[in-house]
């Protein structure tokens, strides 16, 4: 257990003794998530669609792969996918909230969308960088 000292200067301004993993790792952190973002292969309006990505199984073993970088340069111990929790799509959860944690917003919409047995129900999800 760790106990961390905080100082109360001017009108409770809190200064920390210790360095955050996201100050300490800013380049690596940055990496990774544009590795993330190239594996996903945006649309043009950065987005991708999840019922693609479901059966995109190469594209879900990169993410996987990168589990043990995210471990050591993000705080992820609450993350469901990297701890083996039981988790539907953990490849999903992963890239969700790597990029929240990075400053994005993840924005979902449900649509139709086509496929050579028909159409199918599926969500789109729009990647947006927060200013």
């Amino acid at each position: 257990m760790y106990i961390i000292k905080n100082k109360i200067i001017d009108n409770n301004i809190i200064m920390r003794n210790r360095i955050t993993k996201a100050e300490k790792y800013k380049n690596e952190c940055d990496e990774i998530t544009n590795k993330i973002i190239d594996i996903l292969n945006l649309d043009i309006d950065k987005s991708f669609v999840l019922y693609d990505f479901d059966k995109d199984v190469e594209k879900q073993e990169k993410i996987k792969e990168l589990s043990c970088d995210i471990k050591r340069y993000f705080a992820s111990s609450y993350w469901n996918g990297i701890n083996e929790k039981h988790t539907i799509r953990p490849y999903l959860t992963i890239v969700r909230n790597l990029l929240k944690k990075q400053g994005y917003l993840f924005i979902n919409k449900n649509f139709i969308y086509n496929t050579d047995n028909g159409k199918v129900k599926t969500t789109r999800y729009y990647i947006i960088k927060k200013e």
